[in-house]
């Protein structure tokens, strides 16, 4: 039986056929993918659903009628660009740094600021270069994308950045061809395919989890001339780490909620809304009346969901102890493999792992995944070797059960997101180690995170892993709604920045005098769509943004008819009478400066 839809809803609905872009707020287990199906069944034009992931997007196939494709970005830029590139990604997805670095001709050490910069090193911040350009908007690889280098100050930066510029450009060309040999990811032909500015074929485009989108998906998203629908739950963007950026918050498009949910009841509901209000989340849910739920301590729960690989590992051992069939979400696959690779790379053999084969010694890897951003999924594996040793993993793999068969699920938060369970048991990994406890609290990154925890659950939760960090946020709580998690005054924080925080000065001054703001940005995405791409120096790390803030204040000020102020006017005076001294520019600048000061002013 189809369950009624809401009022919140039917609203949705409305506003789609009425042809209105839309950033659709869902909470947890509101029904987002059943709304986002009515929308497409209603319609007769061709729609295109955008899934995060590929599950998702078989799992919605069956769901949608046949006018609507279901697609993830990454199915639709292979289609396009990345099956050229197939044999890459089989052959050099991981590639030792030694290796990378004979590529790209650096063969010797580089000496900044009296710090000496290995080789490997040079190397990974090159594709870590090239990778921050594929996440981001824009076209060329420039110096701006050199990530942070700790131990540098900024003069020792910026000449780092030069002096790599040139390796970076010359590593996105080998990448971008069929024949080039540095290794080769996903993301690259992700960004190829978006650097052809494409038109996605549907006459509408519905974008789920818009919370996580990676900013190349967001460019091609709001360029669509198609009708669009964002979808997704801002308290539950938990992949930062990524590079994901939530879309929903500037989205010019009309903002509606789905706040009922239809996985748990009211006391499950509760404990929800204290995250989204650690989370800074204005939004509140409703549990389905007619679903019980409650919150006890579960000793054999259906799931166990914890913070990290490791607290999942440590989470296994524990059950197969205690005789207990218990299956890891993912499987024990990749750590037996890991495992393996690990025995032989420690003896001194190769490995025919697939992503390993490149690499002649474990501490090899080691570097690698310590390193290298492209290896942050690699590195949870490694992790677990180092701290549990091959031997135990394989022993304990070899005694999971499969899902189906398992008693008990563990899983990390991340690979649960969009999965629900009976009774869930949250693990202890977010209390801190002994003596950590009073250096932490609880940010709203990690509280985005527990608020998705703690959903998964539709009949019993088992919150007794979160005693420390619900302490803390009771703190919080009482300490009054004025400040930020880490205490930072709501007042105290800059004026944009103050807008995620919707009991801050200036968010209350927005909501009394600027209450809807929907057409104000429309209008504003509307008029940038047709400018020329921004121009930026590509060997300078970082353009002097508060200059260029002033010029456009000034810029504004005189089309608007006002004058650029008693201290421009001063500075011009000052000008034309200032004395040589330190500091001071030359006598031609000056001169000059006055000179265009004056005729400034005039005009």
């Amino acid at each position: 039986m189809v369950p009624k839809a809401t009022a919140e809803q039917e609203a949705a609905q409305e506003a789609f056929a009425a042809g209105h872009n839309l950033a659709l707020v869902a909470g947890a287990g509101t029904g987002k993918t059943s709304t986002l199906a009515m929308m497409g069944a209603a319609s007769r034009r061709r729609g295109l659903y955008v899934a995060f992931n590929k599950p998702i997007a078989v799992e919605a196939r069956a769901r949608f009628g046949p006018n609507v494709e279901c697609r993830t970005s990454h199915s639709l830029a292979y289609q396009a660009v990345g099956r050229r590139f197939q044999g890459r990604l089989e052959a050099s997805r991981h590639m030792p740094l030694s290796r990378t670095a004979r590529l790209l001709g650096l063969d010797r050490d580089l000496t900044v600021n009296k710090k000496r910069l290995r080789a490997t090193t040079l190397a990974r911040l090159v594709m870590e270069m090239v990778r921050r350009f594929c996440y981001s908007t824009d076209e060329q690889v420039a110096a701006r994308h050199l990530g942070t280098v700790n131990g540098l100050d900024d003069q020792g930066v910026q000449y780092l950045a030069e002096v790599l510029l040139r390796r970076a450009q010359w590593a996105w060309e080998d990448i971008c061809s069929p024949e080039g040999q540095l290794p080769f990811h996903h993301d690259h032909y992700l960004k190829m395919w978006a650097l052809t500015r494409p038109r996605l074929p549907a006459d509408f485009v519905l974008l789920d989890e818009a919370q996580d989108t990676n900013p190349v998906l967001e460019e091609i998203f709001l360029a669509q001339d198609a009708q669009r629908v964002c979808v997704g739950d801002p308290a539950q963007q938990i992949y930062e780490w990524r590079h994901a950026k939530d879309i929903m918050s500037s989205f010019p498009g009309q903002r509606m909620e789905l706040t009922q949910s239809f996985r748990f009841g009211p006391a499950i509901a509760e404990v929800a809304n204290r995250w989204l209000r650690a989370a800074s989340s204005p939004m509140q849910l409703t549990g389905h009346a007619g679903r019980p739920s409650g919150l006890g301590k579960v000793e054999v729960p259906d799931a166990v969901l914890c913070r990290g690989n490791a607290d999942a590992l440590a989470e296994v051992l524990r059950f197969l102890d205690e005789g207990v069939p218990v299956a890891l979400v993912g499987g024990g696959k990749p750590l037996l493999k890991i495992a393996q690779a690990a025995i032989d790379l420690q003896a001194g053999r190769r490995t025919s792992h697939h992503e390993l084969f490149l690499f002649s010694s474990w501490g090899e890897v080691q570097e690698y995944a310590e390193q290298d951003s492209a290896a942050a999924d690699l590195k949870a594996l490694v992790d677990l070797v180092d701290t549990y040793g091959p031997q135990q993993i394989i022993a304990a793999v070899q005694r999971m059960a499969d899902e189906d068969q398992a008693r008990v699920v563990v899983s990390t938060v991340h690979k649960a997101k969009g999965r629900e369970w009976q009774r869930v048991r949250i693990g202890s990994g977010f209390t801190p180690e002994a003596g950590e406890s009073a250096a932490r609290s609880v940010h709203p990154a990690e509280a985005r995170l527990i608020y998705v925890a703690v959903t998964r659950a539709r009949e019993v939760l088992d919150c007794s892993g979160l005693q420390w960090a619900e302490a803390q946020i009771s703190t919080a709580s009482r300490a009054g709604a004025t400040a930020t998690s880490e205490g930072v005054p709501l007042a105290a924080l800059p004026l944009t920045g103050q807008l995620q925080y919707p009991r801050s000065p200036m968010s209350q001054f927005l909501e009394r005098y600027l209450p809807r703001t929907e057409q104000l940005i429309s209008a504003y995405q509307q008029q940038v769509r047709t400018l020329p791409p921004a121009a930026q120096p590509m060997n300078e790390r970082r353009p002097d943004y508060a200059a260029l803030g002033h010029t456009i204040d000034y810029r504004l000020r005189l089309i608007l008819g006002r004058g650029a102020g008693d201290a421009v006017a001063l500075g011009i005076r000052i000008l034309g009478s200032l004395a040589p001294g330190e500091g001071a520019p030359a006598a031609g600048v000056r001169r000059n400066l006055h000179e265009a000061g004056t005729q400034l002013l005039a005009r």
